[in-house]
């Protein structure tokens, strides 16, 4: 007869600290380096008058999950999980010199407006808040700490996640909207994460 106990549930990270960043070649931005992360500024090419917005995106290459524990030092787990995905990205604004002057209005601060996320060249989604069908918590655009949930899967019902062990590797885009041309205001972006939350499994205590 078997009899299972539950067994511990398991969070995996994959994350890079802002620094990490490398600016994209068709639509370039500055990044400057700092110790809690990298401040993101309009690059000297896109020259703006004061009120015109100006885009940009930086990328952040990030390491496939390992796959979830299959066996502990109690034994070998069995059964099925939920597995729960998610983004989060950790931001703020970055307030240049403004000559004296106030900071921005909330409407008028530099903010992420899209969230691309990658595996080699295929695209394994994409966030923003111009998406059709977007969700009423869609945190885009934002310019603080956000979070975006990318799904959920079955981890031992099939094919494992495809951020697990993924051999061709994961990567972040972040699309950043400046405004107020080249005088207003930055974004510094601290660090860039993909969470896996892998529920309980049971153990076979039939296996002695």
């Amino acid at each position: 007869m078997q009899g299972y106990t539950p067994g511990p549930c398991e969070t995996l990270v994959s994350s890079v600290h802002g620094n990490g960043g490398f600016s994209d070649a068709e639509n370039p931005i500055n990044i400057s380096h700092h110790s809690r992360g990298a401040v993101l500024t309009p690059a000297s090419t896109k020259e703006a008058e004061d009120g015109d917005v100006v885009e940009g995106k930086v990328h952040y290459v990030l390491p496939t999950l390992r796959a979830p524990e299959e066996e502990t030092t109690r034994g070998q787990l069995k059964g099925i999980a939920i597995v729960s995905n998610a983004l989060e990205i950790c931001v703020e604004p970055y307030f240049c010199d403004r000559d004296g002057k106030a900071p921005l209005p909330l409407h008028g601060r530099s903010k992420i407006t899209q969230v691309e996320l990658f595996a080699g060249r295929d695209l394994l989604g994409c966030w923003g808040a111009d998406q059709a069908g977007g969700d009423e918590q869609q945190p885009l655009p934002a310019d603080r700490d956000f979070r975006i949930h990318i799904g959920s899967d079955i981890h031992g019902h099939g094919d494992t996640s495809m951020f697990n062990e993924n051999p061709k590797g994961l990567g972040v885009t972040l699309t950043v909207e400046f405004c107020d041309g080249n005088k207003g205001n930055g974004l510094m972006v601290c660090s860039v994460a993909l969470v896996q939350s892998v529920g309980g499994r049971g153990y076979d205590m039939s296996q002695g």
